[in-house]
């Protein structure tokens, strides 16, 4: 369901911002994409991570949840670095949206939609208590904000006519993306390396 939903989301998303041309719309469409990958990468590692324990690896596969939150921390920070480049050159030649009123319209009911998801996914990651699934939740928290960020910059570029406002709401979510990366990156990392801080656990 969340990729699913990721994916309407963000090409949805992409199509308005590519008519209107709003780079923070855009920013939010591929930050979408890449919150459905994520998700997927969450996915089979959830598939596998519940397979019996085997000659090869006696312990089981727990750990292949917690890799999988690693490589979807590392691939935010690679749509992060994309986005935040595009939005740069934006803000250096910006320019007028032509189609405010969807672009704001298809912002809002992307967040509404990502934080409702959102809040879902994170009661499901609480209950089982699975750190990929938590990353995926906070990763999609980020989302809706991201969403509300760019409705937020949309409505002062075109109403109030501070055109850069369009560039700097996909550097906002750029910098919100590298945010929640680190913190899922260090996370997964330290447990990787068996790093405990119970040591009755």
């Amino acid at each position: 369901i969340s990729i699913v939903t990721l994916l309407s989301i963000g090409l949805v998303e992409v199509v308005v911002g590519y008519l209107g041309g709003s780079v923070v719309a855009i920013a939010d469409g591929i930050d979408s994409f890449s919150d459905a990958m994520i998700s997927f990468i969450v996915l089979l590692g959830l598939r596998i991570a519940h397979k019996p324990p085997n000659k090869k690896f006696p312990f089981g596969y727990h750990k292949v949840e917690t890799l999988a939150a690693l490589i979807a921390s590392i691939g935010m920070i690679v749509i992060g670095s994309v986005i935040f480049y595009h939005s740069y050159q934006a803000l250096i030649h910006p320019h007028e949206i032509k189609q405010p009123y969807i672009t704001m319209i298809v912002l809002a009911s992307a967040s509404i939609i990502s934080l409702h998801r959102a809040f879902q996914m994170r009661k499901i990651a609480n209950k089982y208590n699975l750190l990929s699934l938590k990353t995926d939740a906070k990763n999609s928290i980020k989302d809706g904000s991201a969403s509300v960020i760019g409705f937020i910059s949309v409505l002062i570029a075109t109403q109030f006519g501070i055109l850069q406002m369009d560039a700097i709401g996909g550097m906002v979510i750029a910098g919100y993306i590298f945010s929640v990366a680190y913190l899922s990156l260090k996370r997964s990392s330290f447990i990787l390396i068996d790093s405990c801080e119970d040591s009755n656990l």
